[in-house]
């Protein structure tokens, strides 16, 4: 427990040493709702909620997303390119020990962002309510993390530069970005593109979150949204577990 907890520490604050990433994480997701909240809070959706009840699911799809394939993508990467990951390997420790504390140590930065993003939205709009479940909203946006953070080791796996996995990793974002329903409503796309929208991880993530946020999510379609999360994530886990096995 000791070693874990060691090691729990380095993790976290080898992270956050890094100031952009530190910024991305925990600054930029206030500004992003200061923006779209004062732009479009009073808009109300046909179920008669208002805008503001669906920033947090926004951002913090955007978050989660942004904090994994530009955040940790880019910590991967250059641990890689500088050796660290070779390194790490010579230690007394296995990689799925290193694997947990990792997305611990990254999950707490999560969480530690979702209650500042809670806290601002409460305190900065009157109109906020949460009507659904507290648990079922955090274990979705952890079902989620774990897929975005699979799908970045599956880039970081293979045997390119960091300054190429980092452009990739960025691709892979800005793509699912505009094709999220978040930055361009999913109505105003062309119509082959929303065929994709319905099954953009990133989409299904803000949609889920949101529902569960204003209550109006039914059980079987959390079910189906978690279980092709799910198995999203155990794909990339799959293919990265068989790239580093064939480099091996």
């Amino acid at each position: 427990m000791k070693t874990f907890s060691i090691w729990l520490k380095i993790e976290t604050f080898r992270f956050l040493r890094e100031p952009v990433t530190l910024f991305f994480t925990l600054i930029f997701p206030v500004i992003l709702i200061f923006i779209f909240g004062d732009s479009f809070g009073s808009e109300v959706s046909p179920e008669g909620f208002s805008y503001n009840n669906s920033l947090v699911a926004i951002d913090l799809a955007f978050l989660v997303a942004n904090f994994t394939l530009m955040g940790v993508g880019n910590d991967l990467a250059n641990q890689k390119e500088n050796g660290i990951e070779a390194s790490m390997e010579l230690l007394p420790m296995s990689a799925f020990f290193r694997t947990v504390v990792q997305s611990i140590a990254y999950l707490m930065l999560l969480f530690t962002s979702l209650v500042i993003l809670c806290v601002y939205v409460f305190s900065r709009f009157d109109d906020v309510h949460f009507r659904g479940s507290a648990l079922l909203f955090g274990l979705f946006m952890v079902i989620g993390y774990f897929f975005f953070v699979n799908l970045t080791k599956l880039i970081t796996s293979f045997h390119l530069t960091a300054r190429a996995l980092q452009l990739i990793g960025s691709t892979i974002f800005f793509v699912m970005l505009f094709s999220s329903g978040i930055v361009i409503q999913k109505d105003s796309m062309p119509a082959i593109l929303q065929l994709w929208v319905d099954w953009s991880p990133m989409y299904v993530l803000y949609k889920v979150l949101e529902s569960v946020w204003n209550n109006t999510i039914e059980p079987q379609e959390y079910l189906q949204a978690s279980g092709y999360m799910i198995l999203l994530t155990a794909v990339c886990y799959g293919l990265a577990a068989a790239i580093r096995s064939y480099r091996k």
